[in-house]
């Protein structure tokens, strides 16, 4: 069971120029309940996850964008309600001691409504309600598992997804489910003579109806979109090390070709269509890799753990337009933690850096075409202490 509420007043100099040109005031509620139950089975043969979900959400959102150029103020009011079950279920067969067949599936059945008025200087503006939406979907799985020895796993898997659609608050425009197909070849193994272990993965998503994120300079907020389709494809690596029993290494690569392959667009503050089939989907380096070393120190029953991490990241572009003002080039951060954990695990201490080369990059951009592009810098170096309580 779940249960969370969220509160937020924000207010944002959403242009991020350099004059006062459009604030964004965001005061937002949102309550959320799910529950999950679930029944599990196994044995030699035969293994059995199955479940029913259900989830219910309802937030009420109050947006006011000041336009101080040429003087207005635009509100929107919203009340929205969504409510999701689905049933699930995944059974394994190992019918000899080296093959196993999985089957699985989820239905799933979702209804959206969102209510409120919009106004312009305090005169509502005429814009109906959307009628409620509703979605249904059965996704299904198909995996077979070789399990050539007690340390080498080849498998073979084909899964449909489903995201839901949903309503962008301030237009009240509708966007659709994505949908995805997504084929993975793949092995995990373990060296048991060299204390190591090694995972590489082939994989392939075919997206219909994608979603995507893009800034509206309009209104200074986010608005959801579909793209028509999308094809991703890539390589996956991660390996495992000891050194000794306490000092661990570990890698991780991904090679990803990741693009549009049919996707007629528009730019901000403008109506013409434009053709980005072919270019790079948002935020999806051709390259990346990641490098951790961590150490272990007993003290008792309590221990320190010091950790120390490298990831970098080949170019990426923000918007399908794929422009290079919108793009953020390659480029790697370090990251290092010492923490303390106490001999009854309910309690730990942690000195943390990040960024500690405090190189500068963006992890996002916002188009306030044709004026310009805004990109949004990541944090600095940062260093910080934690402390964390568990409570059971």
């Amino acid at each position: 069971t779940g249960l969370r509420t969220f509160d937020i007043d924000l207010k944002i100099d959403s242009d991020m120029s350099d004059i006062s040109a459009l604030i964004t005031n965001l005061v937002e509620e949102q309550k959320q309940v799910s529950q999950e139950l679930r029944y599990q089975f196994k044995d030699r043969q035969f293994s059995l996850v199955s479940g029913l979900f259900y989830f219910d959400e309802s937030i009420e959102s109050d947006t006011q964008v000041q336009i101080l150029l040429p003087g207005l103020t635009v509100r929107h009011q919203r009340e929205l309600d969504a409510e999701a079950m689905a049933i699930f279920a995944e059974l394994g067969w190992a019918f000899n001691e080296h093959w196993e067949v999985i089957l699985g599936g989820r239905y799933s059945d979702e209804e959206k409504t969102m209510t409120g008025p919009s106004s312009i200087n305090g005169a509502t503006t005429p814009t109906p309600d959307p009628e409620p939406e509703s979605w249904s979907d059965f996704s299904p799985k198909l995996a077979v598992n070789f399990f050539a020895n007690d340390s080498l796993l080849i498998y073979l898997s084909l899964t449909q997804g489903f995201k839901s659609g949903g309503f962008n608050f301030t237009d009240k425009q509708t966007y659709e489910p994505e949908a995805v197909i997504s084929y993975e070849l793949g092995l995990k193994t373990e060296f048991d003579s060299i204390n190591s272990r090694l995972n590489i993965a082939l994989f392939a998503y075919d997206y219909t109806d994608l979603q995507v994120l893009s800034f509206s300079p309009g209104t200074g907020t986010a608005k959801i979109t579909n793209a028509a389709e999308a094809d991703v494809s890539g390589l996956e690596l991660e390996w495992v090390g000891f050194i000794t029993d306490a000092w661990r290494l570990s890698a991780a690569a991904t090679y990803l070709q990741a693009e549009y392959s049919e996707y007629i667009a528009r730019r901000p503050n403008t109506t013409v269509d434009i053709d980005v089939s072919g270019n790079k989907l948002n935020n999806a380096p051709e390259a990346s890799f990641s490098l951790v070393t961590d150490y272990r120190q007993t003290r008792g029953k309590s221990n320190l753990l010091y950790r120390l991490e490298y990831f970098w990241q080949d170019k990426i572009y923000f918007t399908a337009f794929n422009d290079e003002v919108a793009s953020q080039d390659a480029f790697g951060v370090v990251n290092a933690s010492i923490t303390y954990t106490s001999a009854s695990e309910s309690w730990l201490l942690q000195l943390y850096g990040k960024n500690l080369a405090n190189k500068e990059y963006s992890t996002a951009s916002q188009d306030f075409s044709p004026t310009g592009v805004n990109n949004l810098i990541n944090h600095p170096r940062t260093l910080g202490l934690k402390v964390a309580f568990q409570f059971e």
